[in-house]
């Protein structure tokens, strides 16, 4: 890893004020003068200082989010349509960043970590991670579209499937199902059901792998102690 990376991700600078770091020549590995921005460490092994101090990254962790409606789920700028993004979940909190995304009319539980190797395990479809959404349906699912739904439906991006669809609850005009993916391409369960037929009243994701919303409140978050990130952390590496 190069030393501006790390520095960023220790929380001392980002990696174009760490450059300036390097250059005044504060920082060290070893003992040694860092004195180019290109130097490589091993963050196991070496230790790097600034002005002396040692510097260390943040333990690995997850913060899971009940994200409202009307919030974009990027950690960068809001668009001007929303104006709202996750990022105030994690300012303090250097190098986390979101596994996957939710589109900005839904609402649910997201995924906010520092654990590069756990985020990429989440959400690359290679691994088919599963995602479970309580959607409320105008209207009621016949017997034709659960087998749809559950045997595939063409998109203009692709051949789109779920794994299992079950009714949550029936009521007199809606519905409420509930639908597990395998990936998490754009408003994918939307379009699933748009295109059968169904307009989406509401989207809530309530699980995403090991991940539970469980009773979050909308807008509220949860740091994992570290026994159940590492907990989760097992169950998900261990998938191929």
């Amino acid at each position: 890893m190069r030393i501006c990376r790390y520095l960023a991700l220790c929380g001392i600078a980002s990696r174009r004020k760490a450059v300036d770091l390097v250059e005044k020549k504060v920082i060290t590995i070893n003992g040694r003068l860092v004195l180019h921005p290109a130097t490589e460490l091993d963050p196991q092994k070496d230790e790097v200082r600034c002005r002396r101090k040692l510097v260390k990254p943040p333990e690995l962790g997850v913060m899971v989010v009940h994200k409202p409606v009307g919030v974009e789920s990027t950690l960068g700028n809001a668009s001007i349509s929303s104006g709202r993004t996750l990022k105030g979940y994690v300012r303090d909190m250097p190098g986390y960043v979101a596994a996957g995304r939710l589109d900005v009319n839904s609402s649910g539980l997201m995924i906010l970590s520092n654990d590069g190797e756990l985020v990429a395990k989440l959400t690359h479809p290679r691994y088919e991670i599963p995602r479970t959404y309580h959607v409320k349906i105008r209207g009621h699912l016949t017997e034709q579209a659960y087998k749809k739904l559950t045997g595939g439906v063409r998109l203009s991006d692709g051949f789109a499937r779920a794994t299992s669809v079950s009714l949550v609850e029936e009521l007199e005009l809606a519905s409420w199902i509930s639908i597990e993916v395998t990936e998490g391409r754009n408003r994918l369960v939307r379009r699933m059901l748009d295109k059968l037929g169904y307009i989406v009243i509401k989207l809530i994701r309530v699980q995403h792998g090991p991940f539970h919303l469980g009773q979050l409140k909308i807008g509220e978050k949860r740091r994992l102690s570290y026994s159940d990130y590492q907990r989760c952390r097992d169950l998900i590496m261990g998938k191929s």
